[in-house]
């Protein structure tokens, strides 16, 4: 029956594969795809192999990172890595958390790869045949604790990425282009990180039916609302989200991976460090949540807290809000910091009705706006935004899984950010300023 054959489906996606998908809800996807060979480490290198350690300057990362002597180790959204090569096959050494990656060589995605936990060397082949050198880039689409319900059921959440190097045939790694001279950092839930973006279109409130079908796969933060705000403005990101969290009070009912709220994990490197013992907490090695400074940080968060929501409790969270302001500020004293609202006119995530948004919209810009007022910082600023077409709730093509915006959702809501961050950042806005 097709419910079997559904449940063997989800079965098979326990395993470690590369796939390349079908296109829906605006996901863009390669038109061919490369052969990632994934297989354990040989005890010793055969003849021609080179190992590049993690710690080696000639990988670029991009988003927060600790790089010890051993291995770098990351679990934010869209956190990547790239080097270039001359090799005509290379490989990647790490315990992948099972997070899924695009793999993207000389800018484009040849694969997307459903990482192993426990150490693999993950073989593609890197130069095409005559090119003096290529650039190959892992990206993370995952965020820091996600799974389908049988993986959490038997404990197989996505882990924190743990790499050790790469692997270069019959060849080198030589200098990587320098990355942006811009650089945002995001902070928000799931609709910052990409949840369900390239999933089936579920529009409105989701039911428990689509709790039980969500997948993992069908995360890409590459195909979320900051990605495209920073690929815009020629700028390096960072993300900061994870789904069903909140400034205060996180989603109800077990809808957050993690019982920290955004003010506890802030200011983490790697992310389910938060959950760590406190003698576990600080990270050995180098980290870059000092090296790598945001020139504009920009918070949309607070879908969650709502369900919490009362206007008795309006004063409860805009401190909140505030206190959350001010641990950015502590940590980033130089950056501008833009806080976004949503228009009550253009849905947000498992909103189910104009009225239902409109409420959500008018609240949160209320405690918000109480917060950065209270805050008394002339560099922290806010916008509401209001794409336009809007994200229609009528429209399936603006949605993804568990009620969440499609590709296509995030790529309007990024349309009416990107002059926003631009103005605050003091940066042209380019034309056009559309991501569809």
């Amino acid at each position: 029956s097709a419910q079997v054959l559904t449940m063997c489906r989800r079965l098979m996606e326990c395993l470690p594969f590369v796939r390349d998908g079908d296109a829906r809800n605006g996901c863009r996807l390669a038109s061919g795809s490369a052969v990632v060979r994934a297989r354990r480490p040989r005890s010793s290198l055969e003849s021609g192999i080179l190992l590049i350690a993690a710690d080696d300057c000639r990988l670029q990362f991009s988003g927060r990172v600790v790089i010890g002597e051993s291995c770098a180790r990351f679990d934010w959204p869209a956190t990547r890595f790239v080097f270039s090569t001359t090799a005509s096959r290379v490989a990647v050494r790490m315990d992948a958390g099972r997070n899924y990656f695009n793999v993207v060589v000389n800018g484009r995605r040849v694969a997307v790869l459903k990482g192993s936990q426990g150490v693999m060397d993950y073989w593609i082949d890197a130069c095409p045949v005559g090119a003096p050198r290529a650039v190959v880039e892992f990206q993370k689409r995952t965020e820091a604790r996600i799974s389908t319900p049988l993986q959490a059921f038997f404990g197989g959440v996505t882990k924190p990425v743990m790499l050790h190097g790469v692997l270069v045939e019959n060849g080198d790694l030589v200098d990587t282009p320098a990355a942006p001279m811009r650089s945002i950092e995001f902070i928000g839930d799931s609709e910052t990180a990409g949840f369900g973006n390239c999933g089936p279109s579920e529009p409105g409130t989701p039911g428990w039916k689509a709790c039980f079908t969500m997948n993992p796969a069908d995360q890409d933060a590459f195909q979320a609302w900051p990605a495209c705000v920073a690929e815009k403005l020629q700028a390096d990101l960072s993300i900061i989200a994870w789904s069903g969290m909140g400034v205060l009070w996180n989603a109800p009912m077990g809808g957050c991976t993690t019982r920290h709220t955004m003010i506890d994990v802030y200011g983490h490197v790697v992310a389910c460090e938060a959950d760590a013992p406190g003698d576990r907490r600080e990270s050995p090695g180098v980290s870059t949540l000092d090296a790598w400074i945001p020139d504009i940080i920009v918070l949309y968060i607070g879908g969650n807290d709502w369900y919490s929501f009362s206007e008795a409790r309006e004063g409860e969270l805009s401190a909140a809000c505030r206190e959350l302001l001010l641990r950015i500020r502590s940590l980033r004293p130089q950056a501008t910091i833009l806080v976004l609202c949503a228009s009550g006119e253009s849905f947000c995530a498992c909103m189910g009705s104009r009225e239902e948004q409109m409420r959500f919209a008018a609240d949160m810009e209320r405690c918000w706006r109480r917060a950065v007022a209270e805050a008394s910082d002339a560099r922290i600023h806010l916008e509401t935004v209001l794409p336009s077409p809007i994200i229609d709730v009528t429209d399936p093509s603006d949605w993804g899984q568990m009620a969440h915006w499609s590709a296509q959702g995030h790529a309007k809501w990024a349309r009416a950010a990107i002059p926003l961050v631009a103005k605050h950042a003091g940066w042209p806005v380019p034309m056009p300023a559309s991501c569809l």
